[in-house]
Formats: C-alpha cells, sequence, structure tokens
C-alpha cells in the first residue's frame, strides 16, 4: 500500500492522481522530518508543499487546489486549537490532519471536535502511519460530500446533510461533526470521547457485535437522542480493505427513520476506526 508499483498502486490507493498536501510548519526540522517521511514510502513524490505561518496557508489555500492540510498547532501567528478553527472555516471541504508536538487527549479531542480529521503526535508516528492518515482523511472528507450517493439510496432525493463521526475499536467517538451532533440532539463537546454503545437501546446493543459479520447488509438501532427520546436509525456498513484484504475501518451510511421504513431529513456518515484505539 505504501509503495509504488509502476504502471499500479500508489502509496494513497490504486491508481490514484498524486495528491496535493498542505504542510503547515515553522519549524524547519520538524518540516524535514515531514518530507522525510513521504520520501521513506513514496520516493519521487513532489506534492507536498509548505507554508510557515497560518496567513501563508490560508493565501495558498485560497489560491491553489490541495487535498489535505497537514497542520501544527504552534505556528507564529497562531496558537492551539485557533489554527485548526481558521482553516476549517477557510476551506469546509478539505481535510486537516494535525501534526502536533502535545500527546493531550484534551487537545486531541477539540482539535478533531472543530473539524479535524485527525490527530497525530510528533515523534510517536512512522511515515507508513502518517500516509495511511491522510489517505483515511481523505476518504473520509470525500464520503462526506452531499453529491455521494447513499448506500441503499434515498439520500439526495431527500436532501439528507452529510456527516461524519469517527470510532475507536471499542466504539468511543474521536470525533464528530454537526450531522452527527443533530441526529444525536447533543453538541460534538458531550459526543466525543463517549461510547456509540452506550446511547444504543439496551436491546440492541448485540446488533452492534452481529453487523460486522454482515456488512452491507442494512440494519436498524434505535440511539438515544439528547432530549430523552430513541431514534430508530437505518445503518449500512462498507468494509475498507488494506493491501493485505484486511478490514482496516468501516463507513457507515446512518439514516435517522421518522417511523419504521421513513427516511428522515437527516444523515450522516461515519467512520469506524481503529485509530485511537
Amino acid at each position: 500500500m505504501f509503495s509504488r508499483v509502476d504502471g499500479g498502486e500508489t502509496p494513497m490507493g490504486e491508481h490514484e492522481a498524486e495528491p496535493r498536501i498542505l504542510l503547515v510548519e515553522d519549524n524547519p526540522l520538524h518540516a524535514r522530518l515531514v518530507v522525510g517521511m513521504f520520501d521513506e514510502v513514496w520516493p519521487g513524490y513532489d506534492g507536498l508543499a509548505q507554508a510557515r505561518r497560518l496567513d501563508d496557508a490560508l493565501d495558498r489555500i485560497a489560491a491553489e487546489h490541495f487535498d489535505c492540510v497537514l497542520l501544527d498547532l504552534v505556528l507564529p501567528d497562531a496558537d492551539g486549537i485557533d489554527a485548526v478553527r481558521a482553516v476549517a472555516r477557510a476551506a469546509p471541504h478539505l481535510p486537516i490532519v494535525v501534526l502536533s508536538s502535545h500527546d493531550d487527549d484534551a487537545v486531541a479531542h477539540a482539535a478533531l471536535a472543530e473539524g479535524a480529521q485527525d490527530y497525530l503526535v510528533k515523534g510517536k508516528v512512522e511515515a507508513k502511519e502518517l500516509l495511511k492518515t491522510v489517505r483515511y482523511a481523505m476518504r473520509r472528507m470525500a464520503d462526506s460530500a452531499p453529491s455521494r450517493p447513499a448506500v441503499g439510496g434515498g439520500r439526495s432525493e431527500l436532501g439528507v446533510r452529510a456527516g461524519i463521526g469517527i470510532l475507536d475499536r471499542e466504539g468511543r467517538f474521536l470525533f464528530c461533526d454537526e450531522g452527527v451532533a443533530e441526529m444525536l440532539g447533543r453538541s460534538a463537546g458531550e459526543i466525543v470521547g463517549r461510547s456509540i454503545v452506550g446511547m444504543t437501546h439496551p436491546v440492541d446493543v448485540e446488533v452492534w457485535s452481529a453487523a460486522f459479520g454482515r456488512a452491507s447488509e442494512p440494519f436498524v438501532v434505535r440511539l438515544r437522542h439528547g432530549a430523552g427520546h430513541d431514534q430508530r436509525v437505518a445503518i449500512v456498513l462498507e468494509p475498507l480493505l488494506g493491501a493485505s484484504g484486511e478490514v482496516e475501518a468501516y463507513v457507515a451510511a446512518y439514516h435517522p427513520q421518522l417511523e419504521e421504513g421513513t427516511l428522515s431529513s437527516s444523515g450522516t456518515w461515519v467512520v469506524m476506526s481503529g485509530f485511537g484505539a
């Protein structure tokens, strides 16, 4: 998956075009380390651009096309979550992967809640993991695009708004956007860190275990809304396979229902990932 094969697979996936990635990092040593990681797993890759300040990065994002942003949280003109917020506001559909020196769960959750797709700690991430994280971030953002047809059909006709959530192996939310928050009737801050199983009606908890053995088949669970009532949700899981053929994550199409067999006017896409486990 992470070595170039002539005429075939690239580190970003089979036959995929070479992406443009913007690295926002003011520390020259850290920037060289990132460049070195790309060289290690993708020799000859020249799609990595660099900016040392947030305002420079925003100017480049406005003027050029990028497929992903690798963002440091400590910059000369921005500090902390403000950098994530500024990039997400300037380019809502551009995936952001934070590269931080701070191994802090609270900061990571805050970055994810503000729009980052993932959070990596400098010095603890290897080259292959970095590229896999970028690839997944791009895939998740593409899956959340409003033009994506719904798994099981019906979303575009209903005008269903997409959302993104990320769950770890134990079902805890690492990230959710406004679409997921709206469906569950809670703020993103209330959801991140909580288990989706804990928000599921007790009778339906076992459905989650069975669902992974029959991916791509629809199932329905009742999720507890913040107002106290149960929200019926029709779900279809789509496995994402790695180069070895093993399942690395799941994309789930979520269709909240007004009543049995009837789609509501909101829906979400959720990626169930091993990251953070």
